[in-house]
């Protein structure tokens, strides 16, 4: 989306959307445009068109529309499909940043190309109430030759599965599914490396102290701001280590060290 006659952005997105948008001397683009702010979003049709048709009177006001993804199945396959965000400085800083500042780029997700996709048959004798997984290797199958070959393991898998008697091939064969699996390999996470300081945390990370009930009593514990902890700091228990996403728990008769990697080791002295 952008404004003052520049090219739409379009970043792995599907369906529309207006929006109504204000423009002024708020700072500019790199391209040299206005910048503006958001008003509304998920604007009505017809409130749009009543705003477009009313623009000589409404200076600086505009109506853009906005490309954006819409997901058929929700969350289904989404760690897959990925999903779209506001552009980032971090992204506009890249050397070949070719964003504006107000584009909605994917954020996640995976390139076809990187899919490697097989082909399995389900497939039972006619007449027969089980089927077998055949797995083929292949993405698909180019011909009779391949079904032949998948017909072929079939026979060779029944035969471990029960017996080699019990192979009923003139019965004739029932493929009942076709199943397609997509494989990708996983992105290694890269993990922090940060400097050692003291094993005494920070004042900034204390949050005070608070009573927690721990094992039939009340004991006061130290409560931590984990990340305002530093690589390096120890923490005696019983502390409590808060943060937005989780909340770590430092046992009594125990410690908890902080890595150069922002990983945490529990230290059992004995038994509680």
């Amino acid at each position: 989306v952008t404004v003052d006659g520049a090219a739409p952005s379009s970043h792995w997105a599907s369906g529309t959307g207006a929006s109504v948008t204000s423009s002024g001397s708020f700072g500019t683009f790199a391209a040299g445009t206005h910048n503006y702010v958001i008003i509304a979003t998920d604007v009505p049709d017809d409130v749009a068109h009543l705003i477009d048709e009313e623009s000589r009177d409404l200076p600086g006001v505009d109506v853009t529309v906005q490309e954006r993804r819409e997901y058929e199945y929700g969350p289904l396959l989404s760690h897959v499909i990925g999903y779209t965000g506001a552009v980032t400085a971090n992204d506009l800083a890249q050397p070949d940043n070719t964003y504006l500042p107000d584009a909605q780029i994917g954020k996640s997700g995976v390139e076809e190309d990187d899919i490697a996709v097989r082909i399995a048959l389900r497939i039972q004798y006619m007449g027969q109430l089980r089927d077998l997984e055949v797995r083929t290797g292949h993405e698909w199958l180019d011909g009779p030759e391949s079904l032949d070959q998948v017909i072929a393991d079939f026979e060779v898998l029944y035969a471990k599965v029960y017996a080699l008697s019990a192979r009923s091939p003139e019965l004739g064969y029932l493929i009942t599914q076709i199943v397609l699996s997509g494989t990708i390999e996983v992105e290694k996470p890269a993990l922090p490396q940060e400097p050692l300081a003291d094993e005494s945390p920070p004042g900034d990370a204390t949050k005070g102290k608070r009573d927690v009930y721990w094992r039939d009593e009340w004991i006061e514990a130290d409560i931590y701001e984990m990340e305002r902890l530093k690589a390096g700091n120890r923490l005696e228990g019983l502390a409590i280590i808060e943060s937005p996403s989780t909340t770590f728990v430092v046992p009594p008769s125990s410690s908890a060290y902080l890595d150069e990697h922002r990983i945490f080791h529990l230290d059992w002295r004995e038994e509680v």
